[in-house]
């Protein structure tokens, strides 16, 4: 069953900011966006990331999909917490072309009880694929590690030997600092910089990202999505289209 909705502890303090990453897309200073991980563990780069089979004839299995690292989340590794401040977060993974049309969603409380579970499309020419919780689910509560699985049904429906990818994620507060650093900013790329410092991957991917949705050619945008994805050895996936 979903997990009761409750109300952040602090809206006061970043609602403002949060507001600002939905509806800004341009970008502005000259460092690069980077994510540190919280408490100061540096994160273990991804393997790089290749390609898979085309559709037209291609194979779909756990081998030729996830052998290597092709299918991938994109997800710090070895990081213990990954984090968000969002009520409802997205979710991003890279899929290669494949011969699957389809793959789930799901996410677990920590309880192990579905808390969402979805249909997603996969593009026929591979590429990543986000997934965002609806504003009509129940929110995460805060200061829990959830966690989440992306199936690629290589088999129809649920199967053993379909290829699962697997990540976590823990809601948590905004302390005053970084509240007061998001209220200061105007731009996409300022916000996903105040989010990558203090270690919260999930809403500095997710900034980033809805801005290239917008505007998938800015100069600016692409090299701090490039800054970003190769912050955390992801660097291999940096040109891949993002698929809304």
């Amino acid at each position: 069953m979903p997990q009761t909705n409750t109300h952040s502890k602090h809206p006061s303090r970043f609602a403002t900011a949060l507001v600002l990453v939905s509806g800004i897309f341009w970008a502005g200073p000259s460092w690069a966006v980077t994510f540190s991980a919280p408490d100061g563990v540096e994160p273990t780069p991804q393997q790089p990331t290749s390609g898979g089979a085309s559709r037209n004839g291609g194979q779909c299995s756990p081998e030729s999909l996830a052998a290597g690292g092709r299918a991938t989340p994109l997800l710090p590794k070895n990081v213990e917490q990954l984090l968000t401040v969002a009520e409802r977060p997205a979710f991003f993974v890279y899929v290669p072309p494949t011969s699957a049309e389809e793959a789930s969603f799901t996410l677990k409380s920590p309880e192990d009880e579905i808390h969402y579970r979805t249909k997603v499309n996969l593009p026929e020419s591979g590429g990543i694929v986000r997934i965002a919780l609806p504003s009509t689910e129940a929110k995460l509560l805060e200061e829990r590690t959830y966690s989440w699985l992306f199936e690629i049904h290589c088999s129809p429906n649920f199967d053993p030997d379909n290829p699962v990818i697997e990540g976590s994620v823990r809601r948590t507060s905004v302390d005053e600092t970084v509240a007061r650093n998001l209220a200061e900013k105007t731009t996409a790329v300022d916000l996903a910089q105040v989010y990558g410092d203090a270690g919260i991957w999930y809403d500095a991917l997710s900034t980033l990202a809805n801005a290239r949705l917008s505007q998938p050619n800015e100069p600016t945008l692409v090299k701090n999505w490039e800054d970003l994805l190769g912050s955390v050895g992801l660097e291999a996936l940096a040109a891949e289209p993002l698929v809304d």
